[in-house]
């Protein structure tokens, strides 16, 4: 009889404990949600042609390399 009681006692710190450790989780999860920013980010399309003009001669530049 007494370990039943034990075991009950056991079982109610440990409800305690997970009770605080899911308040703690929630906690931590509200603070982060409003500091990420949201969506993509922009590229103008000036930029994008810059990249993609010094990307097509990269590639130039090494399959002229293989051909000699």
């Amino acid at each position: 009889m007494d370990l039943v009681k034990e075991l009950k006692r056991e079982m109610g710190i440990a409800e305690k404990r997970v009770k605080s450790l899911a308040a703690a989780i929630a906690a931590l999860g509200r603070g982060n949600s409003s500091n990420h920013k949201t969506g993509r980010r922009k590229m103008s399309a000036a930029g994008r042609a810059k990249i993609s003009a010094a990307q097509k001669a990269r590639w130039a530049k090494v399959r002229s390399g293989k051909k000699a």
